[in-house]
This record gives structure tokens, C-alpha cells and sequence, in this order.
């Protein structure tokens, strides 16, 4: 079974943080734990993707600052996961942001 959902192009983008990555400190070898911020347009799934240390409000902001500026400008919507920076309260229907 298939699930299609059209999109849109431009009018949708897609945001969330996953953990698991890893990066090494040049010059001491110290691997510091990092999170990926993953931004994608829906209609076409152009991507970008940041390495972060941390997934609080100040860098998922900041984020989303430096995703509307590689996609140079700003989408209709934008579709978070249940995000613990950026959802207060679940819920299926609404992203309600903090």
C-alpha cells in the first residue's frame, strides 16, 4: 500500500533534529556528541541539513534562520515533528510552538 501525499512546491517545509552523530575535536580527538537539524522542501525533498551541539530553543531558532536563508526565503508552512524544543504540547492536527 501506498500513501501519496501531493505537495505543493514551495509551500511546505519539512524540520527536525536527530541525535546519534558524532563529531571528533581536530585538535584534542574528543568526540563531542552533535545533533542534526534536517530541513526538506516537501514537493521536491531539497534538503539541508546543520550539525548542532544542542537542540535548545536558541539553536533550533537559529536553524531556521540559516534553512530560509539557503532556501532564500520563507516557506507557507512549516511542519515540525514532535520536537521537544519546538512543541509545547502534542498534537496531531497542530504544531503548537513554545
Amino acid at each position: 500500500m501506498v500513501l501519496r501525499q501531493p505537495h505543493r512546491a514551495g509551500e511546505k517545509v519539512f524540520v527536525d533534529f536527530c541525535g546519534g552523530l558524532w563529531l571528533t575535536d581536530p585538535n584534542t580527538g574528543t568526540m563531542i556528541s552533535a545533533q542534526l537539524f534536517v530541513g526538506a522542501l516537501g514537493a521536491s525533498s531539497y534538503t539541508f541539513a546543520i550539525a548542532t551541539l544542542t537542540q535548545e530553543l536558541p539553536t533550533w531558532l537559529d536553524c531556521h534562520v540559516r534553512l530560509f536563508e539557503f532556501l532564500g526565503g520563507v516557506n507557507g508552512l512549516v511542519i515540525c515533528d514532535n520536537l521537544r524544543s519546538g512543541v509545547k504540547h502534542p498534537d496531531r492536527y497542530r504544531c503548537v510552538s513554545t
